[in-house]
């Protein structure tokens, strides 16, 4: 779009209901042209306040004449979601942390200083934490860093013609409209954007309205737009809230410290192969080929300490690495992986480690541990990586009775909702729903 960019997170974190940028991302893509509307500022606002904590909880309506299609109600209602949520906009040149409130509880810790993104996920009794690369939402940092992000958990992501941000241009010409409201008593006064007043700028947009204390922090944002359907007389009337629950200013700057070592978290960083030797540099492109020769003798030579051999993988033919996105719901390269340097060993310091164990040899009969499946064009590792290993720990335990035992991914990609299918899910999630429900073997 030349006019609007509407963007959309890529975090892990980021991580089962739609986002609040994902559903602004959807209500406002159908507008062709967005131009930029210098309004005239009201100074009797208070400037916003960053600094607070509390749960974003967003709950969303429709409603339209009976018979509308392309898109109905049911495609279009905003999706409900709560996600506790931390700012502060000094430390570390903004820091903040997230973590939806749900069944799937990854944590954000995001420090803008750098753009680290510390994940922590509970995996059962334990914890596992990555070291991120954070994506500023909108694609780029011309507007900031901690400001769009702010934005984006409030649902307004759009930047303008100009390289204006959206939700700075509404509150900036929002003026009273003599409501107030409360959040858990909490007492704001309301502020409305009225789009009617701009017919230029959004023909969708109806108001916005920011309900905001006298010492800057927002407590709720209520939007209220159409969306047009296959019928041009026919409109969606929606309308979104998201409301700032169990608020607390200027959190204390321990709630932004990351809980777990920071030197154990498996470094996913985005490395700059730039900088590299140009045989390097090209065997990393994204535009070479996954199978390119060249490209295989580089990362042998890197990898020639660490008893693995890469080689021609004909399922990979013509696909380039950018290609590979699909499969990684990536869009980053990192470099190197930096794991931690020790690990707890059963058996403590008198464990014996062998040099080297196969177990497609060590279980020569079970199939599951040898075979290596086709996922295709299509995110779903964390269903072939759960059913493979519950497969082959079977097998281990009765190499009789399941020697050939395939179950079905397709049944965890189709059943677990809370995961995304072909778009990624989680490995913690996917064996808490394989405890509760069981699975089928593959037909």
């Amino acid at each position: 779009m030349t006019n609007a960019t509407v963007s959309a997170r890529s975090n892990s974190s980021l991580k089962q209901n739609e986002s609040p940028s994902a559903l602004m991302s959807r209500l406002f893509a159908a507008t062709a042209a967005i131009g930029f509307f210098a309004g005239k500022a009201h100074a009797d606002k208070p400037t916003l306040n960053w600094n607070f904590a509390g749960t974003l909880n967003q709950r969303g309506s429709c409603t339209g004449p009976p018979g509308a299609e392309r898109p109905s109600c049911a495609d279009a209602t905003p999706g409900n979601s709560s996600t506790s949520f931390a700012a502060n906009p000094t430390l570390n040149d903004g820091t903040i942390v997230a973590q939806p409130v749900g069944a799937y509880n990854d944590k954000d810790y995001i420090s803008f200083s750098n753009l680290d993104d510390f994940q922590v996920t509970p995996f059962f009794n334990e914890t596992v934490c990555y070291h991120l690369q954070y994506q500023v939402p909108g694609g780029g940092q011309s507007m900031g860093k901690f400001k769009p992000t702010i934005y984006y958990y409030f649902g307004v992501s759009l930047i303008l013609e100009g390289g204006h941000m959206a939700f700075e241009v509404y509150y900036e010409d929002a003026a009273a409209n003599g409501k107030t409201g409360s959040v858990d008593g909490n007492e704001c006064t309301v502020y409305r954007f009225d789009c009617a007043a701009h017919p230029d700028y959004d023909p969708n947009c109806e108001f916005y309205d920011f309900c905001v204390t006298d010492d800057g922090h927002l407590l709720e944002l209520n939007t209220s737009s159409t969306m047009g359907t296959a019928d041009p007389n026919k409109k969606l009337h929606i309308s979104t809230s998201i409301q700032v629950n169990d608020f607390t200013a200027n959190p204390p700057a321990s709630t932004f410290d990351v809980p777990v070592d920071k030197s154990e978290c498996l470094d996913l960083k985005s490395q700059d192969f730039n900088s590299l030797p140009p045989a390097t540099a090209r065997a990393h492109s994204l535009e070479t080929q996954v199978n390119d020769p060249e490209r295989l003798r580089v990362l042998n030579e890197e990898a020639s300490s660490l008893g693995w051999v890469a080689a021609r993988s004909e399922f990979f033919d013509n696909w380039t690495i950018a290609n590979t996105s699909v499969l990684t719901q990536a869009d980053w390269r990192f470099g190197p992986l930096a794991y931690p340097d020790h690990y707890d060993v059963e058996g403590g310091s008198n464990a014996t480690i062998p040099a080297s164990f196969d177990a497609r040899t060590e279980w020569k009969s079970c199939s599951s541990i040898s075979a290596i499946r086709n996922q295709g064009a299509c995110g779903s590792c964390w269903a072939f990586a759960a059913m493979e290993s519950l497969a082959d720990r079977y097998c281990v335990a009765d190499s009789t009775k399941y020697a050939d035992l395939t179950l079905s991914a397709q049944y965890a990609m189709g059943c677990d909702t809370i995961s995304h299918g072909c778009n990624g899910g989680y490995i913690d999630q996917i064996w808490e729903f394989l405890q509760d429900n069981g699975t089928t073997t593959e037909t």
